[in-house]
């Protein structure tokens, strides 16, 4: 009988990506064993990842620091082309600066206070954008237990804080009688309206002699935050205080003359804000946006406080400066199992009406209730579970579903959302090279929604900072018993050192010459690289790196059995730059056959078939087939192709 020939074998997609959990035989055909420095956006069979262009940094001060530390996005009104970029960067142990991109160009921004420049807390910087301001977490070289904001025109300490009480003494000639109880607070007016407001000042009780005329209130020292006024109130009873004057700053002194017969509701409106209801937002270590308030976790400053969350007010509370304020006189905070877990990681944004606060190895839901008074319902999702500081990063699920990605210490990339808690399955090896304890920055992420794409740079073996980069195709995910799982990618080369990543919006000429919003990853390095835009050319701001995409091996006849590929087919679009190296590799590595092709046209068609006679294979178990970048130097030097949306389809002909 005629011996039976294997069938064909045809790859029409790699997009399963790369997995290093299960056994190179188990994967599914569309998995890989290698997938470095491409990705899965485009073509079936992956294309070569972009890399990084550096940002003009003229006129900024980042040049004359080491590093950058943080860099953020800030939208200081609705329209998109508005944002600003916030770049933090820094001479560690020396100092920080804030550097501020409009489409002026940047600035650069003096804080209120010496932020703490030391490591680790310098690569701590937070900051989130909401109700047209940027508020900003860091460390305070004096200790201050304060939160910064930017608000448009100056950057400043949140809130404000309680002035000293006032001094009286009696004034003028008369009969001025009856005990009086007075303080003040230091206000912001903007005309007419109130913009924000400290607690009141502790009450001076005041006697008067009887013969004087009234009492001379003189205003307690500035506290040098902003404040237009001071407001003074009174009382015959200690209870109900009156706001019988508001005064410039520039005025020191206030005479009350109210006589006794006459009641201060009489000349003032009553002051019913509850005590501790303007206590000004602290030096929190982390912070989120609720919808229409502002939440916050742990504390710089207090220890005690490290798994604490806190929130504002929601943005239409009748009270004042809502967004700067933390009140007190309503709770708005819980402790999550104090010390147990240890403090927490991070807190997220609201995805479907939850948001998440993280420790090390617990994961707590909050939920809005709708009281004031209890704000929200909390519930223990894992206490087996966690995430790492400077990974949790909110995005859209395969369904196009708010969720919030993270990494976990021991199980690794992991998600929640309506799916619930789910692990991303296909890193287990890579996930082992992990460095938990390197003392700068174990992990930072950014969620990219064009590509739909969420990016991780981690530090591994052993390095103090990120050096590794993990790219998941976000739209390739499938449930699995589990978890999920498929469309992952590695990428090394400079973009995955980035100790900092944002989103940026700029307008951009497209190749036909059209004005475009162009939202991309920006990240943040040591220099002198400082500031790249990726997904764009084809280096890391003049780093190259090496791509390569490998296939789990193809078995067509058993494992008692040979067989080979005597030729093959490519069908790929149509670049007269870009040049691939296709290779066979046998049983694991025992031997290698490699041909370079271009991918020119021979017309005008857009795709080409590349046919290679001389790519052959024999006496095989099983036949891997690698798509990469040429590094023979015998070879003529190429790249992947990754200029243009493509597809290919690689067929095996025994």
């Amino acid at each position: 009988m005629p011996t039976q020939q294997p069938p064909d074998v045809e790859l029409d997609s790699l997009r399963g990506g790369y997995n290093d959990e299960d056994p190179a035989n188990a994967l599914a055909l569309d998995e890989c064993t290698r997938a470095i420095n491409v990705e899965f956006f485009y073509s079936t069979l992956g294309e070569r990842r972009l890399g990084g262009q550096r940002f003009d940094l003229t006129g900024s001060d980042i040049l004359g620091d080491d590093v950058v530390v943080q860099a953020v996005r800030h939208f200081p009104t609705k329209d998109e082309i508005d944002n600003e970029l916030w770049v933090f960067s820094a001479v560690v142990g020396d100092h920080v600066t804030i550097n501020r991109r409009t489409s002026l160009g940047w600035t650069t921004i003096a804080p209120p206070q010496e932020i703490v420049s030391s490591a680790p807390e310098v690569y701590e910087i937070q900051a989130i954008s909401f109700d047209s301001k940027l508020f900003i977490c860091a460390k305070f070289v004096s200790g201050d237990d304060r939160m910064m904001v930017w608000d448009g025109t100056s950057i400043r300490l949140a809130g404000l804080s309680q002035p000293a009480a006032p001094t009286v003494a009696d004034e003028g000639s008369g009969a001025f009688i009856m005990t009086r109880f007075y303080r003040v607070r230091y206000i912001v007016k903007s005309g007419t309206t109130i913009l924000r407001q400290s607690e009141p000042s502790d009450t001076v009780t005041f006697t008067p002699s009887g013969t004087g005329a009234g009492a001379t209130l003189t205003k307690p020292a500035a506290i040098g935050e902003g404040e237009t006024h001071w407001q003074i109130e009174a009382s015959f009873d200690d209870g109900n205080f009156y706001i019988i004057a508001t005064e410039p700053v520039a005025t020191t002194t206030f005479n009350d003359e109210n006589p006794n017969t006459t009641p201060y509701s009489d000349i003032g409106d009553l002051d019913d804000t509850d005590i501790g209801s303007n206590v000004p937002l602290p030096a929190a270590r982390m912070v989120g946006v609720d919808d229409d308030r502002l939440t916050l976790g742990g504390s710089f400053v207090n220890t005690e406080l490290d798994s604490r969350v806190m929130w504002t007010p929601v943005r239409n509370d009748p009270g004042l400066g809502n967004s700067e304020r933390i009140p007190a006189n309503t709770n708005n905070f819980r402790d999550l199992d104090t010390k147990e877990g240890g403090g927490l990681t991070g807190i997220s944004s609201t995805a479907n009406g939850t948001w998440y606060a993280f420790k090390n190895f617990h994961i707590y839901s909050m939920t809005r209730t709708g009281s004031a008074a209890n704000a929200y319902s909390v519930i223990t999702i894992s206490k087996a579970r966690g995430a790492i500081y400077g990974s949790i990063v909110s995005g859209m699920d395969e369904y196009g579903r708010a969720c919030i990605y993270f990494l976990d210490q021991k199980q690794g990339p992991s998600r929640i959302g309506q799916g619930g808690l789910q692990r991303i399955q296909g890193l287990r090896n890579t996930w082992n090279r992990l460095n938990a304890t390197a003392t700068k920055v174990i992990a930072r992420g950014v969620y990219y929604p064009f590509k739909q794409q969420m990016w991780w740079m981690i530090a591994v073996d052993g390095a103090d900072s990120p050096t590794l980069g993990l790219k998941l195709q976000v739209n390739e995910l499938q449930e699995v018993e589990g978890g999920v799982k498929r469309g992952w990618s590695l990428f090394d080369g400079l973009l995955p050192t980035a100790l900092c990543a944002t989103l940026f919006t700029e307008q951009m000429v497209d190749e036909n010459g059209n004005n475009v919003l162009s939202t991309r990853p920006v990240l943040g390095f040591a220099g002198p690289d400082y500031l790249l835009r990726s997904d764009l050319l084809d280096n890391d701001n003049g780093t190259s790196y090496f791509a390569a995409v490998r296939t789990r091996p193809l078995f067509t006849v058993g494992l008692l059995n040979r067989w080979g590929a005597m030729t093959a087919a490519l069908l790929a679009a149509a670049n007269g730059d870009a040049k691939v190296q296709v290779s066979f590799i046998r049983d694991y590595g025992l031997e290698k056959n490699v041909i370079v092709t271009n991918l020119a046209p021979q017309a005008d068609e857009t795709y080409v078939v590349k046919a290679f006679d001389n790519l052959v294979m024999s006496n095989s178990i099983g036949i891997q087939v690698e798509f990469s970048d040429v590094t023979d130097d015998t070879l003529v030097e190429g790249r992947l192709y990754h200029a243009e949306p493509a597809s290919g389809t690689l067929g095996l002909l025994p």
